[in-house]
């Protein structure tokens, strides 16, 4: 079994047992212009210091590709591989991030960060339960499929 956050897979021998959409938020420090501007004009994204995840994540690889269309791109970055590295550079307004939604709760609730948005743009990502098709599937494997 195996749990990712991405595209929508689509293939014959994989099988979906679960799937519901992730929201990908934009975040920054409370004292951010960005925090009091929502929504943010796309345009302005490269204006600002970023810190990213590694390069080749879902989420940023969509955000680039995005950019990219319309000819932009984010100019200044740090990349860090930890998502509570991520928090914790943006809490103290080093920069902006994206990261799923379930991963900010805590940081946005404890005022640590606040979420904002892109005028005219979303991301969402589909968090996926799956399994191959034609594997035998363990008894624990098969007990939690019965729960989705």
């Amino acid at each position: 079994m195996v749990w990712l956050i991405d595209r929508p897979v689509n293939a014959a021998d994989i099988r979906v047992v679960h799937e519901s959409s992730v929201p990908i938020v934009f975040f920054c420090a409370p004292s951010h212009p960005f925090a009091t501007s929502s929504p943010v004009p796309i345009e302005q994204l490269s204006e600002v210091p970023w810190i990213l995840a590694e390069k080749g994540t879902n989420y940023r690889w969509q955000l680039e590709q995005d950019l990219a269309a319309r000819h932009q791109y984010i100019r200044a970055r740090i990349e860090i591989g930890s998502t509570s590295n991520i928090i914790d550079f943006v809490a103290k307004n080093l920069g902006v991030s994206l990261l799923p939604s379930y991963t900010l709760k805590q940081a946005i609730d404890a005022g640590r960060i606040v979420p904002f948005q892109i005028k005219g743009y979303e991301m969402h990502m589909q968090s996926q339960f799956l399994v191959f098709r034609k594997r035998w599937i363990p008894g624990a494997i098969a007990k939690l499929m019965s729960y989705f």
